[in-house]
């Protein structure tokens, strides 16, 4: 389980956005989730490993992915970006030296 100072952390750029869908401000319903039970995190490391992941997911869920509504129930997340992928990697891997 992600503490809540890691997960209002990880999800800093959504301060202040609101979401329509879920009538609150976007990092708090994405904290609130992101705290509320178990997670699991990994590195992927491989060429352009970004925008595959980004892909693999999307794929998801639009296969899986029923109601909108039910999203908060099967989250997954991928970094949009060389620099939040280190940022968020460190945050959740503080045992991390190096990043190639």
């Amino acid at each position: 389980t992600v503490p809540t100072d890691i997960a209002r952390e990880h999800y800093r750029e959504h301060a202040g956005v609101w979401d329509i869908n879920y009538q609150q401000n976007k990092q708090d319903f994405l904290v609130e989730y992101l705290a509320s039970g178990q997670s699991h995190w990994f590195v992927l490391e491989w060429e352009d490993s970004i925008r595959k992941w980004r892909e693999i997911i999307i794929g998801l869920r639009e296969k899986y992915l029923v109601d909108r509504k039910l999203a908060r129930y099967n989250m997954t997340h991928a970094s949009d970006s060389l620099e939040s992928a280190e940022r968020e990697i460190w945050l959740h891997f503080p045992e991390f030296t190096t990043l190639s």
